[in-house]
């Protein structure tokens, strides 16, 4: 129960307003590689409007897409 609440939080958070939001968002997502956090980051990577943080996101599932 506990995990899905921390799941659903950090998705709405890399979907937020706030570039600090979304910045910490990948940070929690970078610990969990899993198929899920891979299908969320792309999702974000096409949503993301600044480049250094969609960049960010592509980094982050090509480790997550080895790692799986």
């Amino acid at each position: 129960l506990v995990w899905t609440h921390l799941q659903r939080q950090y998705r709405r958070d890399l979907f937020s307003k706030s570039p600090l939001r979304r910045v910490a968002a990948l940070g929690y997502l970078r610990a969990r590689p899993t198929v899920n956090t891979a299908q969320i980051l792309r999702e974000y990577i096409a949503w993301e409007p600044r480049a250094v943080l969609r960049q960010r996101g592509a980094h982050m599932l090509k480790r997550i897409e080895a790692t799986l």
